[in-house]
């Protein structure tokens, strides 16, 4: 950015947009970045060490649970993350009027106050604030969404047909309740912890946003002279 040139770069870019990939995207990358990747590792690490446990512990036709729940999982990640990377850059993009301005505000104080523009810019400052908490808004709407959508997967795969095998076929069969018990626990233990796994990768992929946004910066072309 330093050496970039000055007629088709410095000139033409915000200065709101520049302070915006080295402030917040910047920070995305260093820190939030490594943790939700550790967090999704660590995560599915276990998921994976639970899942051989109980199959193990209890019977291979809990397997048969997998399948379902990753498909119906997998299918609302796609549908849930092809809006929220969109949602994500707009959140970025209207940060940086907001950045922008500061800075010209606080460079042009004295100007401002001596026109008497202190009512328009704190109007047009205002305006920049509610496109930006828009998206963030239709964001939290958004995950809200999504977390009703995995546990409605929990609740008609998992708990609704334990309750209709522990009211139609316990009597008749032959299987202690401890062994039973321990085959539907392990089975909603297994789930949630297959869909936190699947929202754990959502939220590193929409971090990684940010690495999108700047990796565009190394684009730039210098001045012939570096």
């Amino acid at each position: 950015v330093m050496h970039s040139k000055i007629d088709e770069f410095i000139e033409r870019v915000p200065v709101g947009r520049i302070v915006n990939r080295f402030s917040k995207d910047i920070d995305n990358i260093d820190s939030e970045i490594i943790g939700s990747f550790n967090g999704f590792m660590v995560l599915g690490c276990y998921t994976i060490a639970n899942i051989a446990t109980v199959i193990y512990t209890t019977s291979p036709y809990m397997s048969l649970i997998i399948i379902p729940v990753f498909m119906f999982g997998f299918w609302f990640q796609n549908y849930y993350m092809n809006i929220k990377r969109e949602l994500v850059r707009f959140e970025a993009i209207t940060r940086s009027p907001i950045l922008e301005q500061v800075g010209d505000t606080i460079k042009g104080l004295t100007v401002i106050r001596s026109l008497g523009l202190q009512s328009f810019l704190r109007k047009k400052f205002i305006t920049n604030l509610e496109n930006n908490f828009k998206n963030a808004l239709m964001t939290y709407g958004l995950d809200a969404w999504y977390a009703l959508r995995t546990a409605l997967v929990n609740i008609w795969i998992v708990q609704i047909p334990a309750y209709l095998v522990l009211a139609f076929f316990f009597k008749t069969s032959n299987v202690s309740p401890k062994d039973l018990a321990f085959f539907f626990f392990g089975a909603m233990e297994m789930i949630r912890l297959m869909l936190w796994m699947i929202v754990c990768q959502c939220n590193f992929e929409s971090k990684l946003v940010s690495y999108e946004r700047c990796i565009h910066f190394e684009e730039i072309q210098p001045e012939k002279m570096y």
